[in-house]
């Protein structure tokens, strides 16, 4: 982990308990215990912050997204080490921080969800085609509209709970639609290979 993304931990863990709008780029710095030039020389302003933010966690998952589907392995075996990477990384939803940084700095924040919804269907689709050329997938199913609905589904989940103020187990989710998009796409072979992959 860089110094940078050391500072961003921090920073976030401060803006879960705190009113973003409150804090100055001082007062970030005394909460991490550096000095107001050190939170400087790592970040532009307090703009910069909020839109590293935003992104640092998903583009972890953009940049593994993007390495798994290089990876020498089977279509199943793909979404499998991805449920292994969120189990390192787990995500976090933390429903008033998302709603203020939705509401009050909407351009940044709708920009990563357009770029990380692109990536993700990106690598769904992508997933769904390997798996049917590998014939574990079946190969009656589309895989543009399959990717459409998932990216539809998750979307209108994290939705709600920005709406509602609802608290999320985001990583538990996001398990159970990987483990029930396997077995609705899954032809025999391909089931098979998930039962022993799982047990």
């Amino acid at each position: 982990m860089t110094r940078r993304e050391k500072y961003l931990e921090q920073i976030y863990s401060i803006f879960c308990t705190e009113n973003i709008e409150g804090l100055t780029m001082l007062d970030i710095a005394e909460r991490i215990n550096v000095t107001k030039m050190t939170l400087y020389n790592n970040f532009k302003d307090k703009n910069e912050i909020i839109e590293a933010i935003i992104n640092y966690r998903s583009l972890k998952y953009i940049d593994y997204f993007d390495k798994a589907n290089c990876e020498s392995k089977n279509a199943i075996e793909v979404l499998m080490t991805v449920l292994e990477f969120q189990r390192k990384h787990p995500l976090m939803m933390v429903p008033h921080l998302y709603h203020t940084l939705s509401i009050n700095y909407p351009e940044q924040f709708n920009s990563h969800e357009i770029r990380f919804r692109n990536s993700l269907k990106k690598f769904i689709k992508t997933n769904i085609i390997q798996g049917q050329e590998e014939d574990i997938f079946r190969a009656d199913v589309d895989a543009e509209e399959i990717s459409m609905h998932i990216i539809m589904a998750m979307g209108n989940m994290l939705s709600s709970a920005l709406k509602d103020g609802v608290e999320v187990d985001l990583n538990q989710v996001h398990n159970n639609i990987i483990k029930y998009h396997i077995r609705g796409i899954a032809n025999e072979k391909g089931l098979e290979l998930f039962k022993m992959l799982t047990n």
